[in-house]
């Protein structure tokens, strides 16, 4: 296995692992904190199957640095954080294994607030919540936020759209979703909405069959999603999809969607800068999640969400026409 020195470049900033194991209830959990001198972090928790706990840690790492972007460009008190769990082949007792992640926030003294993330439904986030204070989207304050941050990055397509292709509406622009899960589903129905022709791609052809009976959209199967020609090419899914290998194939205009990460290095931006192919930061567009978890937490007095959800259209506006004005990567600009 390559060397791998967690303390070089993991966070912007001063950052913070904390990891616990619980034997009873099959528990290996890894929370990072990026820049914890901004405040307490807020993110997600997300269940994922891993090769190895290193590969975990670093996804941990990165995603708590996105998340301290996210929360720095629009105006969120909050440092970055995030937390990985580890997946076991089987959670033998659910609500015990969540039980246990909320019992280890707790323990962090606020250090870290929880959210829903994939492979984590409402019930679990209840399960949290009778163990910790510290958390939010649970029923009793409102639930999931996949709407909201489809929500922004809709708002945010529209504006790349406006800015970089001339068009005032959507009617008629390709949109290639890929994954369609709870987000990437609620841009689509966002999308047709607005007259977008769109195009959908998941590895569950059950999901996508569903997909073109309910909204008439067009496929393509997964192995030819980079090498098929849209306007927009909006990442919905895993991160770390956008490599020198897919960006070989590349055909669409415009990337922007709502996978954390989808750039496997940074030094990605400057290739698709070259190549003249906008890319809109994930940390810009797919906010609303976020918003609305931090309007859950503090209150709307403290947050109010449907004013910053909404300025994402003028704030990926803003940061594409300095990227023009200076001549600089979409990243270098934002």
């Amino acid at each position: 296995m390559k060397h791998y020195d967690i303390f070089s470049g993991c966070h912007a900033g001063r950052g913070d692992f904390h990891l616990h194991e619980d034997s009873a209830s099959g528990l290996r959990a890894i929370v990072a904190v990026s820049n914890p001198d901004r405040g307490p972090a807020l993110g997600g928790c997300r269940v994922v199957r891993y090769e190895n706990t290193m590969d975990a840690l670093m996804e941990a790492s990165a995603l708590a640095k996105t998340m301290q972007y996210k929360s720095a460009i629009h105006g969120l008190p909050f440092s970055g954080g995030k937390a990985v769990l580890l997946a076991p082949d089987i959670i033998v007792d659910r609500k015990a294994y969540f039980q246990a992640f909320g019992s280890f926030v707790e323990s962090l003294s606020g250090r870290y607030i929880t959210a829903m993330d994939s492979g984590v439904g409402k019930a679990d986030m209840n399960a949290m919540a009778e163990r910790t204070t510290y958390v939010t989207n649970f029923c009793k304050v409102g639930g999931a936020p996949s709407a909201y941050t489809a929500k922004g990055v809709s708002l945010g397509i529209q504006a790349v759209v406006r800015y970089h292709l001339n068009k005032t509406s959507m009617q008629g622009v390709e949109v290639l979703i890929q994954g369609i899960g709870k987000v990437g589903y609620e841009l689509l129905r966002r999308m047709v909405a607005l007259g977008a022709d769109v195009i959908v791609s998941d590895v569950h052809e059950g999901i996508v069959q569903q997909c073109k009976r309910e909204f008439g959209v067009r496929s393509v199967l997964p192995c030819d999603i980079y090498k098929t020609k849209c306007d927009v090419f909006a990442p919905c899914a895993t991160g770390s999809v956008l490599n020198m290998k897919t960006l070989a194939l590349f055909k669409a205009k415009i990337i922007a969607g709502a996978a954390n990460n989808p750039l496997a290095h940074e030094s990605q931006a400057d290739v698709l800068h070259a190549r003249q192919i906008i890319y809109v930061p994930d940390y810009v567009i797919n906010a609303g999640g976020l918003i609305f978890s931090a309007r859950q937490y503090l209150g709307s007095k403290c947050v109010p969400m449907d004013d910053k959800i909404e300025n994402i259209f003028d704030l990926t506006l803003e940061i594409l026409k300095q990227s023009d004005a200076h001549g600089l990567t979409i990243l270098e600009s934002g």
